[in-house]
């Protein structure tokens, strides 16, 4: 089981549509896993998520490709409005299918 380790306030744009990601994905350890192997490691994933490490213009290059363009490289210098349980702004997720 993949447990997210969640700071009381969103630190970004793109650590809020980080989690959204991993959240509703069917298969979090996957996505993690995955996510790892773009930026160079699962340990990143909290790191960034807890907004500890910003990612860098190349970084996050490869997390926009990672995840297909819903996190675009300016959502890290982005503020996040709400909380982690509300949607994020201008949410979008292609890797989940929209339901018919």
């Amino acid at each position: 089981m993949t447990i997210m380790h969640l700071q009381a306030t969103v630190p970004s744009l793109g650590a809020h549509k980080l989690a959204w990601i991993v959240g509703t994905s069917a298969h979090p350890a996957d996505d993690i896993e995955r996510f790892g192997q773009a930026v160079g490691g699962v340990a990143m994933f909290d790191r960034v998520l807890s907004g500890e490490v910003v990612p860098c213009a190349v970084m996050a290059a490869e997390i926009q490709l990672w995840s297909m363009g819903t996190i675009q490289r300016q959502d890290w210098r982005r503020p996040a409005r709400g909380w982690w349980g509300d949607r994020p702004t201008g949410w979008f997720n292609p890797r989940v299918p929209a339901a018919a």
